[in-house]
């Protein structure tokens, strides 16, 4: 397959779209025309640029990214993210390559006339083609890993590869009367809402509700989003935001009560989760960021990091790279922003 044989369109149709993300089973979240329907729900001024790459007329690959346009010009496009990655193509080997880099030469010039000042693109260290992303002039700024765990198997199979402090816990909530029911309705939604705040203000992270909610509105009557609760006699203490799409479950948010943990009922809550999940034919539960602790930071760090790890699932690693597409904007921004932040000081 040569280059000349691949055209790239701009703003392609839902159904087109959805050819290439049922072709690749493999879940990807945030190259889904919903969730990029969810930035525009969730933040103002936030529009989409989404580019389809044909060969002979049949779909084989896509991209999507968002951004927040301001005075006639886009700050930052966003490719991916903890919840996926683009390009996303159908073809293996060479072809992926070139059905990869003809995606990202389109979606340069796509961003330049729409005087999209720079991109963000996360890409899976696993899935290779660096060099690509550095010939077209990207550089990697940053790191991160990504948590996932494998629901092949049976039940079984998947009591057997959790660490056998996580089976403790699990009996231990069972034991204290914490029992776990899949919510679909609004009111489930509000209570895991309060739960979210709870933990957000405990932990002091942003819970980004506006997205969750906006999730919640477009996803929940599609049967792609719903409510995971714990409870103890009836009362909600944990409950988990779940999402499914492609061949994963993804936990895209989670909140619970410091009054209740004593009982174990996150524990309990996921591994309610991961069977669902197993049961529906799913081969894959996302729980998301999982950042190795610096020697530096507090216990609370170590014990989310040892908590995750205790499902005996995989880190994937992620590089996110940056392309600044027009230099003379990127520097005019910077010195408006010097210029701007003193004047919001005095009038915060």
């Amino acid at each position: 397959m040569s280059s000349s044989s691949i055209t790239v369109v701009d703003n392609p149709s839902p159904d087109l779209w959805k050819i290439v993300l049922d072709t690749h089973a493999q879940g990807n979240l945030e190259q889904t025309i919903e969730y990029g329907e969810m930035k525009k729900m969730a933040y103002p001024r936030t529009e989409t640029l989404r580019l389809l790459a044909l060969e002979s007329e049949h779909p084989v690959g896509v991209v999507q990214g968002y951004y927040k346009k301001r005075r006639g010009y886009g700050r930052f496009l966003t490719v991916g993210g903890v919840y996926g990655n683009g390009p996303l193509t159908t073809l293996k080997g060479k072809e992926e390559a070139s059905v990869a880099r003809e995606l990202l030469e389109a979606l340069e010039r796509k961003a330049i006339k729409r005087r999209i000042v720079e991109a963000y693109v996360t890409w899976p260290e696993s899935w290779g083609f660096l060099d690509i992303f550095s010939e077209l002039g990207f550089k990697v700024i940053d790191e991160f890993n990504v948590y996932t765990v494998d629901l092949a198997g049976s039940s079984s199979d998947l009591w057997t590869r959790i660490a056998s402090n996580k089976r403790k816990n699990i009996k231990r909530a069972q034991s204290q009367g914490v029992t776990v029911r899949n919510g679909t309705s609004e009111k489930d939604f509000q209570s895991f809402l309060e739960m979210l705040k709870a933990s957000a203000s405990r932990a002091r992270f942003d819970p980004t509700l506006s997205e969750v909610e906006a999730l919640w509105n477009i996803l929940s009557p599609k049967g792609s989003a719903r409510i995971f609760l714990a409870e103890i006699q009836s009362r909600g203490v944990a409950g988990v935001f779940a999402l499914t799409q492609g061949d994963t479950v993804y936990a895209r948010a989670a909140g619970s009560y410091e009054w209740a943990w004593n009982a174990r009922p996150n524990d309990l809550l996921h591994w309610e989760v991961m069977n669902w999940g197993l049961e529906k034919g799913f081969l894959k539960y996302h729980m998301g960021l999982a950042p190795e602790p610096l020697p530096s930071e507090g216990s609370s760090f170590w014990g989310v990091w040892r908590w995750k790890r205790e499902w005996n699932g995989r880190l994937e690693k992620m590089r996110r790279l940056c392309r600044i597409y027009l230099p003379h904007l990127e520097r005019f921004t910077k010195i408006a922003n010097r210029l701007v932040s003193p004047f919001k000081k005095l009038t915060s």
